[in-house]
């Protein structure tokens, strides 16, 4: 049986007093998604962070939600799912995405978002102008520079958690937080 979302919030230590900006729970679809960063768009213009800030929170949402509608296992996308979720609180924002995956990508995700929580603001803006200048499409139109742009804006550690679902798939959470006074 795999967490609530209220309890993988608590266990990321989001506070309990944390507000509930935006979410979505399904379907995961490219339409879908426009309209929740339009919304967070809405709801963060009005708080008080930096326009920079505002920015870094708006990428990292939306390659969080492209990386829910790109890598679903077999495309899955009822509630109990596939499942996004931005609090804040104290101007630090919590971003919470969670979909089902092969589990055979496990080892391969830790091992990419743990070479990013261990590599500095530069070695990741390296690894970015590489991936741009030579990083080829995979099947699903994209060139690797998700996670990696995340851990570029954020200013903490991504997050993560497996949890299996069946001898085949897994559930991916990645939480990420975001300090806005510290961008």
């Amino acid at each position: 049986m795999s967490l609530t979302i209220i309890n993988l919030l608590e266990n990321f230590g989001v506070p309990a007093l944390a507000e509930e900006l935006v979410t979505l729970e399904a379907p995961f679809d490219w339409s879908n998604t426009s309209k929740v960063i339009l919304k967070l768009e809405e709801k963060i213009e009005g708080l008080e962070i930096s326009t920079k800030a505002k920015k870094y929170i708006t990428k990292i949402v939306t390659e969080s939600l492209d990386n829910v509608c790109r890598h679903t296992s077999l495309n899955v996308v009822s509630s109990t799912v596939s499942n996004f979720r931005c609090y804040i609180y104290d101007r630090n924002l919590y971003v919470l995405t969670r979909n089902l995956i092969p589990v055979s990508l496990e080892n391969q995700l830790m091992t990419i978002i743990e070479s990013l929580n261990l590599s500095t603001k530069e070695d990741l803006d390296e690894q970015f102008r590489y991936q741009l200048k030579n990083g080829k499409l995979s099947d699903e139109g994209n060139a690797g520079l998700g996670l990696l742009e995340i851990a570029r804006k954020t200013n903490d550690k991504i997050q993560f958690k497996f949890e299996k679902n069946d001898g085949l798939t897994s559930f991916f959470t990645l939480f990420v937080t975001i300090n806005a006074k510290e961008i």
